[in-house]
């Protein structure tokens, strides 16, 4: 979670009370934050992720003013136009074809106000933007900017500016091998065609998101009084909220805030490629009371729990009372849960009584989650970084860029309705979203060894119309067999999978290969390992895993009796593929191999 240092003064002043050195510790600690340290001068506090609008002293105080009861209910925001545009061209990059901005006025800075807005900028940049990877924003002096301004994609080759910090002229790739900045986010367009730049009327190059401002128009300081402040990046979403929260920030540091016409050569963006910014106006939700009384075991009245969500910032629609106004600098309220937690943080954590559950069962740890966790702590213990992708996947990484092909058995279950192409099926393997992270990941340092256990599905193969009505029958009959009737059902069978990619200069088979084999031997598997072709790996580096499970009896002489072996193929393990690597843009060898956990831990049962 991201720390903020906030200036104890000017908060006590925006948060409206001055409340006692405990009272304020506590308060702060129950608003749902983290205290770290307090001091005459400074409160340090670790904000959640969630809430990207209190990472500034005006966010902060905001939220807490109607917390502690300064003040009650929608915080309110005034702007105007400005008369000003910014064209936002077709010739961006795909990569980076967003951008929204906004002017503030009248501000009257020092070394203070400057440190505020410079860290809001920096915290946005590390939480809501992810590492600017969703998005980038910028300050400059507007006096030193003619309007209109374009934002539009330009030739790496091209371009040429004063970056900020810096006192000569560079080119574009210089600043991505040889500034700070460059160095850090240059991974993120370095493989672009074009690269983003705002330009103003004079044809001065303003600046080069996501990296860096001009240095000769792009730099604040305390003489500064107005400033023109834009979000560019990938997700319009993630730069309007980011924008909407300085726009508040600097209103309650008392500028005036004037909106930007945004003009889109795309028209399915706005109305007809138009639209102003910033937009403060309050988004409404429908509050659902039985809902929140529910999920909180409560019994509160309509009134109550209005009462409590203007405690948190939320308005009440005069109009309609069961209807809740929510701040546009609110990014994390997309559901009646969002609201349900607010309401419980109102009503205080510690004002709800414990109960006893009336169940008459007892808890255990489901035995497989069990197994998964020691098998993840087998490999946290080898020195590999655990992974957590997503499930849903494109038929372009499970398929192209893996080497293998349609008419291959690859069993891919796509998605019936998807709305994007990069997330139209089911992963049915691990590899490629491991793949994906390592090809992201060339500018970190060597080696890189991750792994990740989750889950895979696959279609269930096509048999005899009359041997899968059996199956279902037999399923339906019995209570453990719940996962082979869902198969029956959908066609589709999920179960999960450990999949390992080891990346670095020497890596090799033999290194995956002692891996594994420590695995099966901590599990007590005999096995061995066949060699086989598999297009996504290396020819004659490839090989398919085989363990055997034999499992003994007593007779009545008590006499050990052996029973058959129990033989099964879980694994792959080998070289990934050059052409593989290529397809996603990965330099440096890597080995791998993809393990059926499901199929383990059924074995080890036996």
């Amino acid at each position: 979670m991201p720390t903020v240092t906030l200036n104890r003064q000017v908060f006590e002043k925006l948060a409206g009370k001055k409340l006692t050195e405990e009272k304020l510790k506590d308060r702060i600690a129950l608003i749902g934050t983290d205290l770290e340290s307090l001091n005459e001068k400074e409160i340090h506090v670790e904000v959640f992720p969630n809430r990207p609008d209190m990472l500034s002293e005006q966010g902060f105080g905001r939220a807490f003013k109607t917390f502690i009861g300064a003040a009650k209910g929608l915080h309110e925001f005034k702007s105007e136009s400005s008369g000003y545009k910014l064209f936002v061209e077709s010739s961006l990059p795909k990569e980076w074809p967003y951008a929204v901005a906004f002017i503030a006025r009248n501000l009257k800075l020092d070394a203070e106000k400057v440190r505020e807005i410079i860290q809001l900028q920096e915290k946005l940049g590390m939480t809501l933007t992810r590492k600017r990877k969703k998005g980038g924003l910028g300050l400059y002096p507007l006096e030193k900017i003619k309007f209109p301004v374009r934002f539009k994609g330009i030739e790496p080759k091209k371009i040429r500016f004063v970056p900020l910090g810096f006192s000569k002229e560079m080119g574009a790739l210089e600043i991505l091998e040889h500034h700070p900045k460059g160095k850090e986010y240059g991974h993120i367009c370095r493989d672009w065609d074009k690269f983003s730049v705002f330009v103003d009327d004079n044809n001065t190059i303003m600046s080069m998101p996501p990296l860096i401002n001009s240095d000769t128009v792009g730099k604040i300081d305390e003489s500064t009084t107005e400033l023109f402040v834009e979000g560019t990046g990938p997700d319009l979403n993630v730069i309007t909220y980011a924008i909407n929260i300085i726009a508040a920030s600097l209103y309650d540091m008392g500028a005036k805030i004037e909106t930007i016409e945004m003009m889109y050569d795309d028209k399915k963006v706005g109305k007809e490629g138009r639209f102003d910014v910033p937009d403060m106006a309050a988004r409404k939700m429908k509050i659902d009371y039985d809902y929140i009384n529910r999920m909180l075991g409560l019994s509160l009245g309509k009134k109550e729990v209005n009462g409590f969500l203007e405690q948190m910032g939320y308005g009440i629609d005069k109009a309609e009372n069961d209807v809740a106004l929510i701040a546009a600098y609110r990014a994390d309220i997309l559901h009646q849960a969002d609201l349900m937690e607010d309401v419980a943080i109102a009503y205080g954590y510690d004002n709800f009584t414990s109960e006893i559950p009336k169940v008459a069962t007892i808890a255990e740890e489901d035995a497989e989650d069990n197994f998964i966790r020691h098998v993840s702590d087998i490999f946290v213990g080898l020195g590999f970084t655990e992974a957590n992708t997503y499930h849903i996947s494109n038929k372009n990484e499970l398929i192209n860029k893996m080497n293998l092909s349609e008419k291959e058995d690859v069993q891919v279950v796509e998605l019936a309705n998807a709305l994007t192409e990069d997330y139209n099926s089911v992963r049915n393997w691990i590899l490629p979203n491991l793949l994906k992270i390592l090809s992201e990941n060339k500018h970190n340092e060597f080696p890189q060894n991750l792994f990740e256990i989750g889950v895979v599905a696959r279609k269930v193969n096509e048999k005899k119309e009359e041997e899968r009505e059996d199956k279902k029958l037999n399923a339906m009959i019995s209570t453990d067999n719940l996962s082979l009737l869902t198969s029956q059902e959908t066609g589709v069978e999920e179960f999960k999978r450990l999949g390992v990619a080891i990346c670095h200069n020497n890596a090799d088979f033999t290194q995956a290969k002692q891996v594994i084999e420590y695995l099966l031997k901590l599990l007590q598997l005999p096995n061995e390992i066949l060699p086989v072709e598999h297009p996504s790996f290396v020819p004659g580096r490839v090989g398919r895993v085989i363990v055997r499970k034999v499992n003994n009896k007593e007779d009545d002489g008590n006499e050990v009796e052996e029973r058959d072996n129990v033989e099964r193929k879980i694994a792959f393990i080998g070289e990934i593929h050059p052409k593989v690597l290529a397809n996603f843009g990965i330099e440096t060898p890597v080995v791998a191999f993809e393990l059926n956990v499901t199929e383990i831990f059924d074995l080890l049962k036996l």
